[in-house]
């Protein structure tokens, strides 16, 4: 996960350079009738990468769940905290370090927790191949006096570098606790991902996303199935330039009131999402106007 918030920063440094302008901050503005109020803000730094989250609870955002970042000079993060101010007061949720290896991939993840014994909730250790990919990561829990979530997540790859399956195993035993097994076309888009769940290989107890591709490989269905009769499914299309252009839902089994959603993207000329408009079915297949979201973006 901070891999990818890691990769993402190098990409959002890559983009700003290549409009020439840094990005400070984005702000999402949803609709409420005929007004907007402040959903969540984004900070930056002029490096690209992400300061704060504040996520606002009521219209004057004063009650609101705050995420800062914290980097070092190379760049890396190395601290996550939370805070909250929904009960009226400055309450911590949670803090995380980071430390890393001398060649930069990240080593430890600990959710700090100074009510446990040892200082700390969670540890992750991460290992990696010869080829700097994930091959173990070593979960341990201080506050689990059983132990029972401390164990060994495996990853194993193909010869090309595509992800196949990860398996953690019961208390670093060889019984399985979970595992998920993934399938790729012959373009690398993953197109399955089943999961099971302590051996137990039955679909009821498992779940399987399944996706599609158009000729330009960009992802045109996704399923989520729980059994055959318990399926999620998403179509996409997209503009001339490869821009999302709309998303369409048809939830199954996540959501007993909606028959049908789908959201549609507006961009600037940066190739900024600047609005989402959401519209749904009801169950008698009503059509009716959803949630509208607006995207404002400011630069350094």
């Amino acid at each position: 996960m901070k891999q990818t918030l890691i990769f993402f920063t190098i990409t959002l440094i890559q983009l700003n350079l290549s409009f020439g302008q840094i990005l400070k901050t984005k702000t999402y503005k949803q609709q409420f009738k005929k007004e907007f109020f402040i959903d969540k803000i984004e900070t930056f730094d002029k490096s690209g990468n992400l300061l704060t989250e504040t996520e606002c609870f009521d219209m004057e955002c004063l009650k609101k769940d705050v995420e800062t970042h914290i980097y070092n000079e190379m760049n890396q993060l190395i601290e996550d905290s939370i805070y909250t101010t929904k009960y009226g007061y400055h309450q911590l949720i949670w803090r995380k370090k980071y430390t890393y290896y001398e060649n930069g991939l990240l080593k430890t993840e600990l959710k700090v927790n100074e009510k446990c014994q040892e200082g700390f909730d969670e540890l992750l250790t991460y290992n990696y191949n010869n080829y700097g990919k994930v091959n173990r990561i070593q979960t341990n829990h201080a506050c689990d006096d059983n132990q029972y979530f401390n164990f060994p997540i495996y990853f194993y790859y193909d010869s090309i570098g595509n992800l196949i399956s990860k398996i953690a195993m019961f208390r670093d035993t060889t019984k399985v606790f979970y595992k998920n097994i993934y399938s790729y076309d012959k373009s690398g888009n993953l197109i399955e991902n089943k999961y099971f769940f302590a051996e137990k290989d039955s679909l009821p107890l498992s779940s399987v996303r399944q996706y599609e591709y158009n000729t330009q490989n960009k992802m045109s269905l996704s399923k989520w199935i729980f059994s055959p009769s318990n399926i999620d499914s998403a179509s996409y299309s997209y503009y001339e330039n490869g821009h999302l252009k709309e998303k369409v839902t048809f939830p199954k089994y996540s959501d007993q009131y909606e028959y049908k959603r789908w959201v549609k993207y507006y961009y600037d000329s940066k190739g900024n999402i600047i609005e989402k408009q959401n519209f749904y079915l009801d169950k008698k297949k009503k059509q009716k106007r959803g949630l509208n979201e607006i995207i404002i973006y400011e630069y350094y």
